[in-house]
């Protein structure tokens, strides 16, 4: 039985709905994480993708270097043409900053709304 996980999608309309705001950063679940991001991703061709951040979510410096190692190539994988990031503070800023995308854009926004009419586009 795969392990119960801090995050929730949704595929809607031509994009990935993917709410992480229970996950508070906690490195030892994040593998599990990225693989049924992997998962969920390779399953149908999605547009885009809607990833809502918690709030509270702190980035140091070797979380940053993570997000620039691991989530760049993830975001990559998942051949997706707009990644929005929603965070109401410099979270969603700080992601974004970390993840190289060829191809792609990546946009942070302030609330889902802003964020799902982006991808949409």
């Amino acid at each position: 039985m795969p392990r119960e996980l801090p995050v929730s999608y949704e595929e809607r309309d031509n994009y990935l709905f993917w709410d992480m705001t229970p996950w508070k950063g906690d490195f030892e679940i994040l593998a599990d994480i990225e693989n049924r991001w992997k998962e969920v991703t390779s399953e149908a061709g999605f547009d885009g993708s809607v990833i809502v951040l918690n709030d509270e979510l702190r980035l140091g410096p070797d979380f940053q270097d993570y997000i620039s190692e691991n989530w760049s190539a993830l975001a990559q994988e998942a051949n997706v043409d707009r990644i929005a990031l929603v965070s109401d503070h410099v979270t969603a800023m700080a992601v974004k900053a970390n993840i190289d995308l060829s191809g792609a854009e990546i946009q942070a926004n302030s609330t889902v709304e802003e964020a799902v009419d982006w991808v949409r586009q």
